[in-house]
C-alpha cells in the first residue's frame, strides 16, 4: 500500500477523472466536476458538504446550501439500515454491480505496478487492524510500501 496515490482515469466517453489520496499528508478533500458549460464545486469535505457551487462559464458563481445531516455518510448508513430492516440484501439505490465496478477499478489501480501489487487475499489483514473504537490502525507503519505485501 502506498502512502500517497494519484490517479488519472480516462473513460470511453472522453471524460477524465483526477483523484488523489494520502496517509502521509493532508490533501484538500473537495470535489469538482468540470464540463464545457462550467464546473460544480463541493467544498471540503466533499462527502459531507453543506453546499454546492456552480461556476458557469462567463457568469457569476451561484451557491446552494442544504442542511447537513450528521457528519458524512449518514445517508449511506440510513439506507443500509433501511435495507436490513426490509430484508433486502442490496440497496436498489446502489446495487452490488456498482460496488463491484468500483472494486474493479481499485483492483486495476493496485495491479498497475506489479512491484507494488498485493497478492490476492492480503487486503485488509496485512494493512489494517480494527480497533475497539471501530477505526482501523495501519499495521507496520515503519515499513516502506513495497515491504508491506
Amino acid at each position: 500500500m502506498d502512502d500517497t496515490t494519484a490517479l488519472l482515469l480516462g473513460y470511453r466517453s472522453g471524460a477524465m477523472a483526477e483523484l488523489a489520496c494520502s496517509f502521509a499528508t493532508e490533501l484538500p478533500a473537495h470535489a469538482e466536476l468540470s464540463g464545457s458549460a462550467g464546473r460544480l464545486e463541493l467544498p471540503a469535505p466533499f462527502y459531507a458538504a453543506d453546499r454546492v457551487v456552480l461556476h458557469p462559464v462567463g457568469g457569476p458563481p451561484r451557491a446552494w446550501r442544504s442542511a447537513l445531516v450528521g457528519r458524512g455518510y449518514t445517508y449511506e448508513a440510513r439506507e443500509a439500515m433501511r435495507c436490513v430492516r426490509a430484508g433486502l440484501t442490496e440497496s436498489p439505490l446502489v446495487p452490488w454491480a456498482a460496488t463491484l465496478g468500483v472494486l474493479a477499478v481499485t483492483d486495476e489501480v493496485r495491479d498497475a505496478d506489479p512491484a507494488r501489487a498485493c497478492p490476492p487475499g492480503s487486503w485488509p489483514a496485512a494493512h489494517a487492524s480494527p480497533q475497539p473504537d471501530g477505526r482501523f490502525r495501519r499495521n507496520h507503519p515503519q515499513r516502506r510500501p513495497r515491504e508491506v505485501c
